[in-house]
């Protein structure tokens, strides 16, 4: 009987040694993915508020996109109409304002040159806005098609649209 209480005695000292062994891994454990969640949380959320701000802009560059483009299509056509459609065109600019109160609400979360293109882009438009004339509609579509490569580049997308725009347009300047 003696020996049978040895043995009972040893095997609980061997589930508690083995029990608290198993613990103090499952901590161990625990910690290191805890520091490495810690680690990598500020590059996650800036991930995530980039992606929710590109996702929030694309319908803004379509509209900004039609926003210049009419402009230039009223500044190039002669009729008599086309003045006032020009200044129709121009009173037509919220999305500008939406432009760039997107840009400085995720500013903090941007890359330095994707923020100067926008505060560029949005000053050009600006320039646009107050005195509009051909000239200043073609820098303005380069600029926002700069933009979007900047983006594309930022997101590691090939440069694509001055590509189709100089395949596509009719007009040499």
């Amino acid at each position: 009987m003696d020996i049978q209480i040895k043995l009972v005695l040893m095997g609980g000292l061997i589930s508690l040694i083995s029990t608290l062994a198993i613990i103090f891994l499952q901590h161990e454990l625990a910690m290191r993915k805890t520091t490495t969640e810690l680690k990598q949380h500020p590059f996650k959320v800036v991930y995530d508020k980039q992606t929710e701000f590109i996702d929030k802009l694309s319908p803004i560059i379509d509209e900004l996109n039609s926003y210049i483009t009419t402009i230039d299509v009223w500044l190039g056509e002669k009729s008599q109409e086309a003045p006032e459609r020009v200044k129709q065109a121009l009173e037509n600019s919220r999305c500008v304002t939406e432009f760039y109160e997107l840009t400085n609400k995720y500013q903090i979360y941007l890359p330095e040159n994707l923020l100067r293109e926008a505060n560029e882009l949005h000053t050009e438009l600006m320039f646009l806005k107050n005195n509009a004339n051909m000239e200043k509609t073609y820098k303005s579509i380069n600029m926002l098609f700069s933009f979007q490569n900047t983006i594309r580049a930022h997101l590691g997308i090939d440069k694509l649209s001055e590509e189709f725009r100089n395949a596509l347009s009719m007009r040499k300047r």
